[in-house]
């Protein structure tokens, strides 16, 4: 366990810049254990998410997102999702609309790798990333060269976690037609990632669809899992159904 006895984070807090880009990256993981073990406050957490967002380094920059992102998962209770959303937009929202899901010539890689981690955290908590990402979704739907294909997860995941029920009927028709299997796994992450409470059980009744391949349907939600909010439904999902779906798979 890491251990920031006394003053010492705030001290850290106010050298920050005299840290070496792991030291400071690691300090931001570390929160995440401190918090769990009470040894952080959820204060303490939201300013340094703030403070990493603000640095110049990739790598901070994505330690401060996985902190935040473990803010909200783990310590926001369902009350206060409206302020947190506001923290999003504020603290990494200008840089996530700045760098936006259209590439451009000259891209550094650091500037290609934030797009996909900060569009991902941001998008689905900013009604104005959230309509460009349900607007392109559709496009996609039609022209897959209308998105990059670096960003096609992302797009279909946000517009997932912010759609409606014509974007769900829309994905599931398409995730059945497509002979493309990454297209289908980007498909059915989306499906899996509704947030209305009636959508996200169509989507988790996926996995005791027949006209999906079982070990397509558990890669997709295994890969989407991390950064969806609707995870206790999932689970009690799995558990209220947990007979029927041991049944799609062999014994092995």
């Amino acid at each position: 366990m890491p251990d920031y006895r006394g003053d010492l984070l705030p001290r850290l807090a106010k050298h920050r810049g005299a840290l070496t880009v792991p030291e400071y990256a690691s300090l931001l993981y570390d929160l995440q254990a401190l918090a769990r073990a009470g040894l952080a406050s959820p204060a303490q957490v939201m300013q340094w998410a703030r403070l990493g967002a603000a640095a110049r380094d990739r790598h901070i920059v994505l330690a401060a997102i996985s902190l935040a992102e473990f803010a909200g998962n783990t310590l926001v209770a369902d009350t206060d999702r409206p302020e947190f959303s506001r923290f999003v937009r504020e603290v990494f929202g200008p840089q996530a609309r700045s760098l936006g899901f259209t590439p451009r010539a000259g891209d550094s890689d650091d500037a290609q790798l934030l797009r996909r981690s900060l569009l991902r955290f941001v998008a689905p908590e900013d009604p104005q990333l959230a309509a460009q990402a349900n607007a392109l979704a559709r496009a996609w739907l039609t022209d897959r060269k209308a998105v990059d294909p670096g960003l096609v997860d992302v797009v279909l995941v946000t517009a997932g976690r912010t759609g409606d029920a014509a974007m769900f009927d829309a994905f599931f028709a398409e995730a059945k037609a497509t002979q493309d299997r990454l297209d289908r796994r980007y498909l059915m992450m989306a499906l899996f990632s509704f947030t209305d409470p009636v959508l996200a059980q169509k989507g988790m009744a996926l996995l005791l669809d027949p006209a999906f391949d079982v070990r397509e349907s558990w890669t997709a939600l295994y890969a989407g899992f991390g950064g969806n909010p609707t995870r206790r439904a999932t689970n009690d999902f799995i558990l209220a159904n947990f007979d029927a779906l041991a049944k799609t798979v062999s014994r092995e």
